[in-house]
């Protein structure tokens, strides 16, 4: 994995500004600064935006097994995807790459907006009124899914964001649960999609770390029976029950 720390420490530094093969293999071996270099419309950011829209993921990642991610990457299917045509001009660049599994998180990522006609797609990418926004939106996700610790939470972010392209939910909101998902841990989301408002009983430990993170609300303690069958009482609040229909489904 050094090579994993070598190149987030080159890249995420830098917002992964990246022109060309060759601009990559140097940021990967030197880690040094592009962004003073390197036209923003020409970035990683901005081209994973722009991937959002692109064909193939409404064709081919559509029909993407997750064991087969990186043969289909490697084979060049994906070339078409600007994110994949600017970072895979050199099979080096993969080969190093793939070890920190990058790669098989922005499929998966893209993966989520499949479902979505190429017009929603293109209509979501032209939201964007400026290249700085595309900017910023692209480095938020990458940043987002470079801190994944499994291959969930790129799907759960992807999934927010193609609500957030068909109009389901405000970009603002997908963001916002996005980040919320990144500091909560996996399978405690996973309850969320069967929580029941109440005492929690012996899952009141996850029921307190959701809380903590910002999906459930504490509405007081009730003081239980002659059993001692108490506790507190907690409930989806409108974070919880937006991330359980959209990013949860």
């Amino acid at each position: 994995m050094w090579f994993a720390s070598r190149l987030l420490a080159g890249l995420v530094a830098t917002c992964f500004f990246c022109a060309a093969p060759r601009a990559l293999r140097f940021a990967c071996h030197s880690g040094a600064a592009l962004a003073s270099l390197l036209p923003m419309e020409e970035s990683l950011d901005t081209s994973l935006t722009r991937s959002i829209a692109s064909t193939p993921v409404g064709d081919l990642l559509a029909s993407i097994a997750d064991t087969t991610i990186d043969a289909v990457v490697e084979s060049g299917s994906l070339d078409g995807v600007p994110f994949f045509g600017l970072l895979l001009g050199g099979g080096k660049a993969y080969s190093a790459i793939r070890e920190s599994l990058s790669l098989r998180k922005i499929v998966i990522f893209l993966q989520q907006f499949s479902s979505l006609s190429q017009e929603v797609r293109q209509s979501f990418i032209e939201g964007f009124s400026t290249p700085e926004e595309q900017h910023r939106f692209g480095q938020s996700v990458l940043l987002l899914l470079e801190r994944a610790e499994d291959m969930k939470k790129p799907a759960i972010v992807g999934k927010l964001m193609a609500a957030a392209a068909s109009g389901e939910i405000g970009l603002a909101m997908a963001m916002r649960l996005s980040k919320m998902v990144d500091k909560s841990y996996t399978e405690d989301l996973d309850y969320l999609k069967s929580f029941r408002p109440g005492i929690q009983g012996e899952l009141t430990p996850i029921a307190d770390a959701l809380y903590s993170a910002g999906f459930l609300a504490n509405c007081g303690i009730d003081g239980g029976d002659a059993y001692g069958n108490g506790g507190y009482i907690f409930e989806l609040n409108e974070y919880g029950k937006t991330l359980a229909t959209y990013g949860l489904n």
